[in-house]
């Protein structure tokens, strides 16, 4: 078993507040998991967004000392460019990048950062592969969702788009059931 900690990301506007990127909340944070969990080394961080107010090679240095003090084995990003993850692994060796992937977000192939975890030798950590339920058994109900609910804010969930969706889903069921499987079969791993 692995355990992969995230970062997240502050939330506090303030002009004077720690960004998510400063070396000093990615320790905190990590320092934080740890006790939380009651381990002395985490098998993988992952800091949860690029800050843009902090170079990536800043926040991935403060990383690796985490490794180097052994609280971390591995360092890895999320949300991030492929010319980040270049920089990035410029400083460090970086194990994964997590990213949403799925046949309705095909962001992480169209904009290089599969090739990117591809030629620096990382995994690509896919989330969301059943496009946050839209390819699932049950496709959630827009008018069901949750204020709270992400998803709500999702273009592919608004009303003007969830028709067309739902004819896309339909047509991907017909090729699997022609190919006699089911839409959960078809699942990306």
């Amino acid at each position: 078993m692995a355990i992969h900690s995230k970062s997240g990301s502050p939330r506090d506007g303030s002009p004077d507040a720690v960004r998510g990127g400063d070396p000093r909340y990615l320790r905190q944070t990590c320092e934080q998991s740890l006790k939380n969990l009651g381990i002395e080394t985490l098998d993988v961080f992952c800091m949860s967004r690029v800050d843009p107010s902090v170079p990536v090679e800043e926040s991935v240095g403060g990383m690796a000392e985490l490794v180097r003090e052994g609280k971390t084995r591995f360092i890895s990003l999320s949300e991030c460019s492929a010319e980040s993850l270049r920089r990035g692994s410029a400083v460090h060796p970086l194990a994964s990048l997590q990213m949403e992937y799925s046949l309705f977000s095909r962001d992480a192939e169209q904009q290089g950062q599969i090739d990117a975890c591809k030629k620096l030798g990382m995994a690509m950590m896919a989330y969301a592969v059943l496009g946050r339920g839209m390819l699932s058994a049950e496709v959630p109900k827009v008018e069901e969702l949750a204020a709270d609910d992400v998803r709500a804010e999702l273009p592919r969930f608004h009303s003007t788009n969830v028709e067309k969706n739902l004819r896309l889903r339909s047509a991907l069921e017909a090729i699997a059931h022609r190919k006699n499987t089911t839409l959960t079969q078809l699942s990306i791993a």
